[in-house]
């Protein structure tokens, strides 16, 4: 991009709560350890989910979804990246306890979607920017948010509607600005629902008949892989659910999901997982490995690291990773 434009985007505010004491309790360089270890698991999980940093903050970050590549998911992209901050920062906090002795650190993250300025700036090295009313309720919102939590824009929360789970938090009164702004709590992903209406499949017979016989092999014990391809509106979701209605007590069915974001990840194996887990991808880490245990049983010791990894939570104190 070489001309400024005004583009759509959702801006993300992120910013530690509780470090302004650690330089009269530690060294500067052990101050500069905590902190850029902060930043860099904030930094990664914007990343992870297309985002680009576009400044750093001292202890906090600025970063927008959008730029610079447009997606259609960006207020979703944000939501899931403001999530998993919030997950890594609990899970620091916990580590830096054992470590240093402290006590009280946390996250606050501001989400906030709308038009905005984009374009270039600087003079040697010239750097991306976002401007306008959009960053700025952003900015707000993330320091009127309580520790640990998630607060989002008005804009943010109706494009989050379905997928996730929002509590109201009222008007907000935001500097600059004469009447305040909604503001949401961004609670955490809702559990996946199946969104496509009941529809009948007709002229689909030969095919309603192979996944019958499919669901009643892999029912007899010989498995198979059965590829359904087809433009959009076609009937493939509507011949799953064939398949699903053949199923017996005897098949464990689950379901994972490919995403526009995160390539290097294992997203539709661990959808998989959390299906059968029973668990979202907002789960705290224990909460996730108790829930494996429970499901392997005996096995939990020699499958745990491996699944951990492919769920991308810690496998635990005093386990190991394999790979």
């Amino acid at each position: 991009m070489t001309e400024d434009e005004l583009r759509p985007i959702t801006a993300l505010f992120a910013d530690i709560t509780g470090s302004t004491s650690l330089g009269e309790r530690l060294a500067p360089d052990e101050v500069k350890a905590i902190i850029g270890e902060c930043v860099t698991r904030m930094s990664r999980a914007v990343e992870d989910y297309g985002g680009m940093v576009q400044a750093y903050q001292g202890d906090g970050i600025c970063a927008y979804f959008g730029v610079p590549t447009a997606h259609e998911d960006d207020p979703e992209r944000a939501a899931r990246a403001a999530l998993r901050i919030v997950e890594e920062m609990a899970a620091y906090a916990t580590d830096a306890e054992q470590a240093w002795g402290i006590a009280g650190l946390n996250v606050r993250v501001g989400l906030n979607t709308g038009p905005a300025a984009v374009g270039t700036v600087g003079a040697e090295t010239p750097g991306m920017v976002a401007l306008g009313d959009t960053t700025n309720v952003a900015a707000r919102l993330e320091s009127n948010a309580a520790a640990g939590t998630v607060a989002v824009g008005e804009a943010t929360a109706r494009r989050l509607t379905g997928g996730f789970t929002l509590q109201p938090l009222g008007p907000i009164a935001v500097k600059g600005r004469a009447e305040p702004v909604t503001a949401w709590r961004l609670v955490g992903a809702a559990p996946a629902a199946d969104a496509a209406p009941e529809r009948p499949l007709f002229g689909r017979d030969p095919e309603q008949r192979d996944a019958a016989e499919a669901m009643a092999a892999l029912v007899g014990g010989r498995g198979a892989v059965v590829v359904i391809g087809g433009d959009a509106g076609i009937g493939k979701t509507s011949l799953l659910r064939v398949m699903h209605r053949h199923a017996t007590a005897q098949v464990v069915w689950l379901e994972g999901h490919c995403r526009s974001y995160g390539g290097a990840t294992f997203g539709p194996m661990a959808d998989l997982l959390r299906s059968w887990l029973g668990v979202t991808d907002a789960e705290p880490d224990l909460a996730v490995r108790t829930r494996l245990r429970v499901q392997l049983g005996s096995q939990a010791d020699a499958l745990m690291p491996a699944l951990s990894r492919i769920l991308g939570i810690r496998p635990g104190p005093g386990a190991t990773d394999p790979l």
